[in-house]
């Protein structure tokens, strides 16, 4: 339950870095992969960009 109390108190600050971390990562996974139309890019694309979001708030209040 805390972890949700923690989403909904930086929600804005997620959901702008979740765009910019998910385009990287697009690209990051195209020249790895190859194409980004399948279940795996889905599923990875996903936990990267949420958790790399929640990391990265995190990160921006300490510094």
């Amino acid at each position: 339950m805390d972890i949700i109390k923690y989403i909904s108190g930086v929600s804005y600050d997620i959901y702008l870095c979740q765009s910019g971390i998910l385009y990287l990562y697009g690209q990051y996974y195209t020249e790895k992969y190859g194409s980004m139309g399948n279940i795996h890019f889905f599923l990875s694309g996903f936990i990267v960009t949420f958790f790399g979001a929640i990391v990265l708030n995190r990160l921006k209040k300490i510094l």
